[in-house]
Parts: C-alpha cells; structure tokens; sequence
C-alpha cells in the first residue's frame, strides 16, 4: 500500500507563512506598546481609541518608523431618534479623549508633528425627523486640529442659505457639498510629504475629476 503524501500547495503555504508573519508582527507590536507609560488619562469610548493611538506615537522608535497614519472609528453618531440626548454624550465623550490626546502630543513634543481629523462619511439633514432625529443626507463638516493648522477658520464655501429653494439644496435640509472629499486630503497628502503631482495622482486618483480651485492645498489648511 503506497501512502499519498499530502501537500499544502502554493496557495496554503503562502497563506501560512502570511499568518505566521501578522502573529510575529502582532507579538513585537504588543511588546513595543506594553511598557509605554502615558502622561496623560483617557476616559471613555473616544479616550480609550485615542490612549491606543498615544501609545503607538509613543512607541515610534521601538516600532522603527517616523510617520503613522492612525484610523479610529467612533460610533454612537447615526442619531436617527433622540438626537439632543446622544449627541450631549458622544460629543463630551470626543471632547474628553482629544483633549487628553492634545495634551498627550504637546507633552512629547510632537503637537507640530500631528493632525487629526474627525470626518464622517455622510452628513446629517438639517431639519429633524418625527422622533426627534435626523436622517442620512450628503454634504458635511470635518473638523481639523493640530499645531501646524491654521486654526479658527472654515475654509470652503459656507451656503448661501439653507432654503429648500437653494441651489446647494437636495430638499429638507440636504446639501450639495461644495468640494470634494478629495480636496482635505489633498492639502493633508501634502504635508504628510507627498508633494509630487504623480504621487497624488496615484494615492487620489479622484482628484483628476476636478479642478484644481476644488482642491485644498498645503498653504490652505497649515502653518508650516
């Protein structure tokens, strides 16, 4: 009797080796982060996302690297019922850990060095639903923070008017956006270090879909 002898294949050895490789990643990471200690404390949903991400900045050196593009998601933000009430908790809860995290960076230095963004990926209607909500609509706001922003200012086009009857109008309180998702992160690319016109191509394709007069440059939303 002759015993077949049984191969993984291509395809199953490179999915191990994949897996073997993120747990070693994931160990050294854990091992990078596990003795920082934070000059700050973080309380909350927002405090608890933004502590991690402290720590990261942190550990900078032991993970080996000099830029980080850190993603957090907060919910608690699709208020379709009870608006006022959520949004008097979530948005203290957000308050309290960027507070902290602020206070974290200008701590370590690094405050020139870090921008934070809080984006959603739609926006809200102006007017409210029956249950005291809101629904899904289209155009928004981001908020930009950091000690190389330029500060206390709305840049874009603020509507002419919130009538249903406005041309940047979809009906109940749904506007157009005046500038594309793209145009922040174009500004933000080009202080992040990516300054050549092909590197923003590739990184924002959707960015040859519009004139450059839509898109945020570097000299529009920082400082230095």
């Amino acid at each position: 009797m002759v015993k077949q002898k049984k191969e993984s294949g291509m395809f199953g050895e490179h999915w191990s080796q994949s897996f073997t490789n993120a747990l070693d990643r994931n160990e050294k990471m854990k091992s990078a982060i596990d003795d920082v200690e934070l000059s700050q404390s973080y309380t909350g949903k927002a405090g608890v996302r933004l502590r991690m991400a402290s720590k990261l900045i942190r550990a900078r050196k032991a993970r080996n690297v000099n830029r980080d593009a850190i993603h957090i998601k907060l919910g608690g933000f699709d208020t379709h019922s009870g608006m006022r009430d959520s949004l008097d908790v979530t948005l203290e809860d957000l308050n309290s850990g960027l507070d902290s995290f602020t206070k974290e960076m200008e701590d370590l230095g690094l405050s020139s060095n870090v921008t934070v963004i809080v984006g959603s990926e739609f926006g809200r209607t102006f007017t409210p639903n029956t249950d005291g909500g809101t629904d899904h609509a289209w155009g928004g706001n981001y908020f930009m923070l950091g000690g190389a922003v330029k500060g206390g200012k709305i840049v874009g086009k603020y509507p002419n008017s919130f009538a249903d009857n406005d041309p940047t109008s979809c009906g109940r309180g749904r506007l157009i956006p005046s500038q594309p998702w793209d145009a922040l992160w174009n500004g933000v690319a080009q202080w992040f270090g990516i300054t050549d016109e092909e590197s923003l191509n590739y990184i924002l394709p959707n960015r040859l879909n519009f004139p450059p007069s839509d898109l945020f440059q570097h000299d529009d939303l920082f400082e230095s």
